[in-house]
């Protein structure tokens, strides 16, 4: 057992430059609760438990996680309401950041072979609290009703990461260096998009009730790395989502396609262990789901 405790105070300060432009900061404070590590818990039944905490600093708790973050905006609403344009920098400290270390099995005894009990557990996925990352990014969000029918928005967020503090047993395989400072997180692209088109209609302009409604929207992200080690990466990838139909107070009917043009880049990759007997690496891939259309009948009661 163990006993975690937080203070996690939030601010902000805004301030009317005009009716339709606000600027703000803020600063709060965040955290991941510690908790425990199984793996090396499971351990403990065996001579392997001392050695590997001597030898990883790795014991039964997780350390608390922290994240303090700062941000400056703007909000503005364009043309009597008819739009906005928000924008914001920020910047975040992560501290005590849990990363994953793969440790490979290890005759400790000496007898030539690995007996599980006897020798240190290997291939164990161990979370350590280690860490120390700085994270700063722009981001930007608008929208503009273009006449009573047509609204049309778009967002863009560019982010950067700088590990502080991370000792990685696979950057000391590939780079000789266990020490991961300079590198970017992984699963984390620097730019992300979305944009979207909206038209809506009376659908008593043809002599019915309620409203016919149509939607593209799309989104966009860059090339993201698969871990600590900046050498794999994944693609970039942009969706696109069609849907449309009619509805009014009580029933709806609408048409939808997702992934309208069939796009099967790889969203994420995440780093594994390809071989628990040789410690080869291999990678999870998170693909999207392929083009998929329906039509969806919806009642309300």
């Amino acid at each position: 057992s163990d006993t975690f405790t937080a203070t996690l105070p939030r601010v902000i300060l805004d301030y009317k430059l005009s009716d339709d432009t606000m600027l703000y900061a803020s600063y709060s404070e965040g955290n991941n609760p510690g908790g425990f590590n199984q793996e090396v818990i499971q351990l403990e039944q065996t001579v392997a438990a001392p050695a590997f905490a001597a030898e990883t600093g790795i014991g039964r708790t997780i350390k608390q996680a922290k994240l303090v973050s700062y941000e400056f905006g703007l909000k503005h609403n364009l043309a009597d309401g008819r739009g906005f344009i928000n924008g914001s920098v920020y910047k975040m400290e992560q501290t005590n950041q849990r990363f994953r270390g793969f440790k490979l099995n290890t005759d400790s005894n000496g007898d030539g072979r690995y007996v599980p009990g006897s020798d240190r557990l290997g291939a164990q996925v161990d979370f350590e609290a280690n860490g120390s990352t700085d994270i700063w990014g722009i981001e930007l969000a608008g929208a503009y009703a273009l006449n009573e029918n047509w609204t049309a928005s778009a967002g863009y967020n560019y982010m950067k990461t700088d590990i502080l503090v991370y000792e990685d047993a696979l950057n000391l395989r590939v780079y000789g260096s266990s020490d991961a400072r300079g590198y970017e997180t992984a699963q984390t692209p620097e730019h992300t998009a979305n944009f979207s088109v909206d038209f809506n209609m009376p659908a008593n302009a043809f002599g019915g009730d309620g409203q016919w409604f149509a939607r593209w929207d799309a989104w966009y992200q860059s090339e993201s790395y698969t871990w600590t080690v900046n050498l794999a990466e994944t693609e970039t990838a942009l969706m696109h989502n069609l849907r449309g139909g009619w509805m009014n107070d009580r029933y709806s009917v609408t048409a939808w396609v997702e992934n309208v043009l069939d796009d099967d880049s790889v969203l994420a990759s995440q780093r594994t262990t390809g071989s628990y007997a040789t410690g080869t690496l291999g990678y999870h891939l998170s693909l999207p789901e392929p083009r998929t259309f329906g039509l969806t009948f919806a009642a309300s009661f």
